[in-house]
């Protein structure tokens, strides 16, 4: 008996701890891998509707279309159509960008919202970390506060850059980045499910307050597994889901 009230207490105390809030970066991003590592998806696609605005006015409006592997974190996004030889793929950590279906320019690039809204759930906490790190956020910098009527766990440095996860859902909604004399916010909004984990419907880009770009979501499918063209991408053009 006294052994199954021992197994208990500690069954009790360990499922405490688990619901506890985190009280470091480090701590919130194991929260959020933890709770959503074996049911979130491994693949996404979807079309997207791409607005431009200048000083408040829609200028013009395409469709994108995007997929996106998890594990590795590779998004490749073709505009205007599926077989555009135009568009631009991040893997590794770099942004390649394509014209005509020729590689037009490669840079180092770790995409925030892949990692934040994304890769998280499916990739080691560490991995997490360090391109958290890399991409200039201040993870020593752990708040919590309220936004959007919501707790939010904030991460980073108010005079550089942080961003905010949902304390109930565990959710990315909101980052910002400021330097050289500018200050650029990014929102994930619209939340829905996509089998066991979650899809942002929109997502909104300002500079310095004033709304420049905005991101409409729909066809959203959560696949097994991608093409073998995704993987491979010899031509850019080629790359079909």
């Amino acid at each position: 008996m006294k052994k199954l009230l021992a197994v208990f207490a500690l069954s009790v105390s360990c499922l405490n701890a688990y619901a506890q809030d985190p009280s470091s970066t480090k701590e919130l991003i194991e929260k959020m891998y933890n709770t959503y590592k074996d049911s979130w998806y491994q693949a996404i696609t979807f079309a997207q509707q791409a607005e431009f605005y200048k000083d408040g006015v829609k200028q013009k409006e395409e469709t994108w279309y995007e997929a996106m592997d998890m594990k590795s974190g590779a998004l490749v996004i073709k505009f205007n159509t599926m077989d555009s030889g135009n568009g631009m793929i991040f893997r590794n950590d770099s942004l390649l960008s394509y014209t005509d279906n020729q590689l037009k320019s490669k840079s180092y690039r770790i995409h925030e919202l892949i990692v934040l809204g994304f890769s998280v759930y499916t990739n080691s906490p560490q991995s997490t970390l360090d391109k958290i790190k890399a991409s200039g956020f201040n993870t020593d910098m752990f708040k919590q506060e309220m936004f959007d009527s919501r707790l939010h766990y904030v991460v980073g440095d108010p005079e550089k850059g942080q961003f905010w996860i949902d304390a109930k859902t565990l959710l990315f909604t909101k980052l910002n980045k400021t330097g050289q004399g500018r200050t650029q916010e990014i929102e994930f909004k619209g939340y829905q499910k996509l089998g066991k984990g979650w899809i942002e419907t929109e997502v909104l880009f300002k500079v310095n307050g004033q709304l420049f770009m905005r991101e409409i979501y729909s066809d959203i499918k959560a696949p097994k597994t991608l093409p073998a063209s995704f993987y491979k991408q010899y031509m850019f053009n080629q790359i079909i889901w």
